[in-house]
């Protein structure tokens, strides 16, 4: 069987455990192996779902080591809002430099990281476990013993949100 190490995450009560995925690369902090997870997100004008947003990602009990931000338009960026969050780097592009898959790619070259979450500028965690489940979607085997390489989160529509994005959220 294939040893499995554990993951450093932010273990209040000492209760839970996620365990890291066999075959990645491991950096030793604190004595134990830790894997790394940035999270990546392409921004346009942000608001303050995007704030909450950030908020969210600092009380997940996975921390991301780097929240990689790729604005679109950096005269709609409030450098003094986000100034105090750990981690984030943010970079800059016009309109048009952006592109959906472009940017990503961009966005995944800055990363070092062994995992990649990519996120939406509006897609607020509900709670604070979405990297940590993510994480564990990584660990299941296939019906054959595949290796997952990509797990998903449903993004849950705001609730100020109107009732066709509701019932059809990316229209």
């Amino acid at each position: 069987s294939a040893q499995r190490l554990p993951i450093s995450f932010d273990d209040r009560d000492g209760s839970r455990r996620l365990w890291a995925v066999p075959g990645l690369r491991y950096k030793k902090k604190y004595g134990r192996c830790v894997m790394t997870v940035d999270v990546l997100i392409p921004v346009y004008k942000p608001d303050r779902r995007f704030a909450r947003l950030l908020q969210m990602l600092r009380k997940q009990t996975v921390v991301p080591n780097r929240i990689i931000i790729m604005n679109t338009e950096k005269s709609y960026w409030n450098a003094d809002g986000y100034r105090n969050i750990p981690g984030m780097e943010v970079h800059h592009l016009t309109k048009e430099e952006f592109d959906h898959g472009g940017t990503r790619n961009l966005a995944a070259w800055y990363s070092e990281s062994d995992i990649m979450i990519f996120m939406t500028d509006d897609a607020v965690p509900q709670d604070e476990h979405l990297i940590e489940n993510l994480l564990r979607g990584l660990e299941q085997k296939g019906p054959e013993g595949e290796t997952v390489a990509v797990a998903y989160a449903k993004q849950l529509p705001a609730k100020d949100c109107r009732t066709i994005e509701a019932l059809y959220p990316r229209l």
